[in-house]
């Protein structure tokens, strides 16, 4: 709010950085009037190919176990912010470090802890984002709706837990249907 911003996601660096170092910058935000509201702990830390990321989080679980920390001490100075863990949105394709990525980490004690997760879905690979002509915005539409797709089928599934909304998400009485 400070920087006339309504809400602004904070994404944390916790590959790097250690977690006093980053609740100094969010008092930091805090102070300059940023409202410290909304927080994702890291970015694509379920991403294998990453040398960075295997070598400090070798599986999902240790993730999960070293962002318990992280949310609780969030939370104990800033109660009403929103924490979210991250987390692997669906893919077409398969790897054992990302298939098992949202049950070892959203099914956890941090995932209970937190508030949401992130689900990043990438579209249109193919097609070239530049160009605004009605196959490039078909492309990424298609794309679009193919992972959310999936995502709601995860979400059903319950590798996704229940307790992260999906939007749009279905009516309490709408068992089985996202």
């Amino acid at each position: 709010r400070g920087a006339g911003l309504s809400a602004t996601v904070i994404d944390m660096c916790q590959l790097s950085c250690s977690l006093e170092y980053e609740l100094k910058g969010l008092r930091a935000h805090d102070e300059a009037g940023t409202a410290v509201e909304l927080l994702e702990l890291g970015n694509e830390m379920y991403d294998g190919s990453r040398e960075d990321v295997v070598a400090r989080y070798p599986q999902p679980g240790d993730y999960a176990d070293a962002m318990l920390g992280w949310v609780q001490s969030i939370k104990r100075e800033w109660p009403t912010a929103q924490v979210a863990l991250i987390g692997e949105r669906w893919n077409a394709y398969h790897n054992p470090r990302e298939d098992s990525w949202n049950k070892e980490v959203l099914h956890s004690a941090a995932g209970d802890a937190a508030d949401a997760a992130t689900l990043h879905i990438y579209c249109g690979w193919e097609a070239d984002a530049n160009q605004s002509t009605p196959e490039n915005i078909a492309q990424h539409l298609s794309v679009a709706a193919t992972h959310a797709w999936g995502n709601g089928l995860n979400w059903q599934s319950g590798d996704i837990p229940h307790s992260c909304l999906l939007y749009p998400s279905a009516p309490a009485d709408a068992e089985g249907s996202v």
